[in-house]
């Protein structure tokens, strides 16, 4: 066994003047190998060699790998045993306090290193982006001042002072980066990934630590938070915290049976830096009564998107607001316009059973008839469906509701006048230990990571330290003014052409056509923006190309299943930058089958920036200019490489399954054949032998009784000798071995068939066959006596002909009846007491040889069962 290693990063690997190897992986798998009494070796290579024989299938495993990476590798996954801490070095004079200082600065990272890729992608999309091949260099481009910032791990300070690398420091590290690192195994090595995992929990918990502390100190986390005794106390009493999961995306929602959102990114950082767990309730009743449930202590525990008010603080403990969003009303896109919350006067609004909108419109604005109902799914239903004319929510979450909820109907119409979405955890007021660690772990976030925490989930994305609640109110406010603006020329316009109408009913109608034009103007803009926030949401990658193939527009979830952002793309030809590779039809005939019919749809194979290949399944159509020509392609395409490869493990499993389904009939043929040598050997020839002795002393014998007794007993011997040849040949034919497979055919149907069943029966041969593989025979011998077996118990067949011949360079065995026939689609499903089972059988038998089973019958028109062999499977 070889597990490979890269030599990026010392001294987990360090690769010695002499060509040995030591360093923290060397001597932890010294201590495997002592512990299992194994020769496991390590082989160093470059990371992008790594990679490649690991995508050709041709390496054992990867001894430490970030277990993200194993998944999109197809490797299985070992229990973890090493922490990894993404480091950012610079020399001892420069700052870097935050990420945002990547900005603007060369940034080195060692080329293939998957976390460091999705650091720069996610923090460092303005920096300059130099790749390397391993730590060392990279540390050096800094000393050089080819570089500002190397991203490394916080391991590497050990080449600082092995390669005299002086007046370079580390200087942050990405605790939210920290991974736990196991082995990644090939995915046919189940057992070898058991091993090692009850060998990596042999060893003691600070074992590992100690290993990687010989080499290089640990940091330690920031923003560590530092409880008080009475808060530890709390904690040891291991209190189940059950935190509910609503259909409030994106701050908690369910998905995929998995917890999602704003909400569940911040709880997952504060468990991380405090210890304390959460249990997310995912079968949640409605809000208002999970509601009254923390109110009463009856479950759940925490809610965690709640907006504070007076009376919620008089009986639920609020944390530090963590986000905030101005609200919008949100009717349907044919509603009229809509300026203020005075336009909703008279109309219906949905709101959520006791959310703060309820409250303060049925407060505030008596004028307002209220749909009062469960959910936000239920609310935006109604404004969906025209029950209601509108919807208040946050412009942070309601899109993103809209979105996951599949109303293609709505949109965002105005500001409303309520209070901002003003977002905190709601915690049970018994529990005061758990509001003071929750804002601890509130406050030890940095604003950063914060904002790239509510930029992850948010469409709508904000620089570290604005306020998206102040950046909103703003853009509230030029509205305003805006919308101060038109109506001013609106009013303008209608009285001067009050005084014109006096004049020419001329200039009236032209006044009224271009009102009318301004109007639907207006309305094609809302359209157009409604549609441009609906590709951005999508979740499907949404691109648009000229008829060069050249990108003109490319959506958010492009750049999240491509990997390049939208300034990268734009300009690029599509089919290159992405290396598309067409499954089903030529890429070049895309553009003519989607000209021919108006769409195309297939998959298709693609390439990531970082390299890794795609399954997407993509919907293509032709987009035509006002004159009816052609102008670009309109793609949506949707991420199935998962399906893809989990169809790829189903395929080779399959193929396993039929290979043993095969070998076990292999198995089962030479069982059969060694039982009925053995009868035929020892218990035929006993009963024979015994015969013999009976006849020579009933010959001996003058009593005419004894003489008629021993008779008797003979002719039961010779009975109990033709059932002993009959099992024999039940059991495998003796002429298979010793004549051939037509020999064999010919007997059992002589026998079997013709004498026991009263069948005519027929072998036909145009010459005798080649020299047949033991194991051959014996599949084409068992499925040519299932398919006679067949015929005897379904048919009612009066003859049966069996004809073996080779035909363009295969051997075909045809076994003809004359019997009632059948409808051969029924074996496309074959219940489990059926006959069609059984041929199903002997399809895949024949299908792990290369062959085939080919049925072709019809009622009263008897059947034709066609086993056929490549020439090729008959000469290896």
């Amino acid at each position: 066994i070889e597990f490979w290693g890269s030599n990026a990063f010392e001294p987990m690997v360090i690769v010695n003047p002499d060509g040995t190897l030591s360093g923290v992986y060397a001597e932890f798998l010294e201590k495997i190998n002592s512990r299992l009494g194994t020769r496991i070796r390590l082989r160093i290579e470059a990371a992008p060699i790594l990679l490649r024989q690991v995508k050709k299938g041709e390496i054992d495993g990867i001894l430490s790998i970030h277990p993200d990476l194993a998944d999109q590798l197809g490797l299985l996954k070992s229990s973890g045993y090493f922490n990894a801490y993404p480091t950012v070095f610079a020399s001892s004079n420069t700052q870097f306090s935050s990420p945002s200082d990547f900005a603007g600065k060369k940034v080195a990272i060692v080329k293939e290193i998957f976390f460091s890729k999705h650091i720069v992608q996610n923090y460092a999309a303005e920096a300059e982006i130099l790749h390397v091949k391993t730590a060392q260099e990279g540390l050096q481009k800094i000393q050089s001042g080819e570089a500002d910032f190397f991203v490394g791990l916080s391991a590497n300070s050990y080449l600082i002072s092995k390669y005299r690398l002086t007046g370079i420091e580390p200087k942050y590290t990405f605790f939210g980066y920290t991974t736990r690192f196991g082995m990644g195994i090939r995915s046919d090595w189940p057992e070898l990934v058991s091993i090692m995992d009850k060998v990596i929990a042999s060893f003691p918990p600070n074992e590992v630590n100690e290993l990687v502390e010989k080499w290089v100190q640990i940091p330690l986390p920031r923003g560590t938070v530092e409880l008080s005794p009475g808060e530890k106390a709390w904690l040891k009493q291991d209190h189940t915290i059950r935190v509910r999961l609503g259909d409030q995306a994106p701050y908690a929602y369910l998905k995929g049976g998995k917890p999602l959102g704003i909400s569940v990114d911040f709880l997952d950082v504060i468990s991380k830096r405090t210890g304390i767990k959460f249990q997310y309730v995912t079968s949640s009743p409605p809000f208002f009564a999970d509601l009254q449930g923390l109110i009463q202590h009856t479950g759940p525990d925490l809610l965690p998107s709640l907006t504070p008010s007076t009376e919620r603080e008089k009986v639920i403990l609020f944390t530090d607001t963590y986000v905030s969003s101005p609200k919008f009303i949100f009717t349907r896109d044919d509603a009229p316009f809509v300026a203020s919350m005075e336009s909703l006067s008279g109309k219906t609004v949905a709101v959520v059973k006791d959310y703060l909108v309820h409250k303060e419109l049925s407060e505030n604005f008596p004028d307002i008839n209220l749909l009062i109902l469960d959910n936000n799914k239920s609310a935006l239903g109604a404004v969906s469906s025209g029950k209601a004319f509108a919807f208040i929510g946050g412009i942070l979450s309601t899109p993103a509701m809209i979105n996951g909820f599949g109303f293609q109907n709505l949109k965002a119409s105005a500001p409303s006048s309520l209070s901002d979405a003003a977002v905190a955890m709601g915690v049970r007021n018994d529990w005061p230990e758990l509001h003071s660690i929750l804002n601890k772990g509130l406050d030890s976030i940095p604003e950063a990571e914060k904002t790239a925490i509510i930029n992850k989930w948010s469409t709508a994305h904000f620089e570290y330290g604005v306020n998206p609640a102040d950046v909103m109110r703003r853009i509230t406010a030029v509205a305003a003014v805006a919308l101060g603006i038109i109506v001013f020329i609106v009013i303008w316009n209608r009285s001067l052409a009050g005084r014109v109408r006096e004049r020419t009913a001329d200039l009236v109608n032209v006044n009224a056509t271009l009102e009318k034009e301004i109007t639907e103007r207006r309305q094609a803009e809302e359209k157009l923006i409604y549609q441009a926030l609906l590709v951005e949401n999508a979740s499907d990658a949404v691109v648009s190309v000229d008829m060069d193939y050249r990108i003109r527009s490319w959506n958010a979830a492009a750049e999240k299943i491509y990997g390049w952002d939208v300034e990268e793309a734009v300009g690029q030809e599509f089919r290159t930058l992405t290396d598309i590779k067409y499954l089903g039809v030529e890429r070049d005939g895309v553009l003519e089958t989607v000209s021919g019919v108006g769409s195309w749809r297939g998959d298709i194979r693609q390439t990531r920036q970082d390299g890794n290949f795609i399954y997407v399944q993509a919907s293509v159509s032709l987009v035509k200019g006002d004159d009816g020509d052609p102008i670009g392609l309109l793609g949506v395409c949707r991420d199935i490489t998962e399906a893809k490869e989990i169809e790829e493990k189903l395929r080779e499993y399959q193929g396993r399954l039929r290979h043993l389904s095969s070998q076990l009939t292999i198995a089962e043929e030479k069982e059969r054949s060694r039982l009925a040598a053995d009868l035929h050997d020892h218990v035929g020839q006993s009963l024979t032998f015994s015969r013999l002795q009976l006849a020579r002393v009933r010959k001996d014998l003058p009593d005419d009784k004894v003489a008629a007794a021993i008779e008797e007993v003979s002719q039961s011997l010779l009975a109990t000798i033709q059932d002993t040849r009959d099992l024999i040949f039940d059991l495998s034919s003796p002429l298979l071995k010793e004549v051939g497979l037509e020999a064999a055919i010919n007997d059992w149907i002589e026998e079997q068939v013709s004498k026991k069943h009263g069948i005519d029966t027929e072998l036909l041969v145009d010459k005798p066959l080649k020299l047949l593989e033991d194991d051959l025979k014996a599949i084409l011998f068992r499925n040519v006596r299932e398919l006679l077996t067949n015929v005897i118990k379904h048919a009612q067949a009066d003859r049966v002909v069996v004809s073996i011949k080779t035909s363009e360079g295969d051997l075909k065995i045809a076994v003809d009846d004359d019997g009632i026939g059948f409808d051969p689609s029924r074996l496309s499903n074959p219940g489990p007491s059926e006959a069609g089972f059984g041929l199903f059988s002997i399809q895949e038998r024949m299908g792990d040889f290369g062959g085939s089973l080919e049925i072709t019958s019809g009622a009263g028109k008897g059947c034709r069962a066609t086993l056929t062999v490549p020439m090729k499977t008959l000469s290896s």
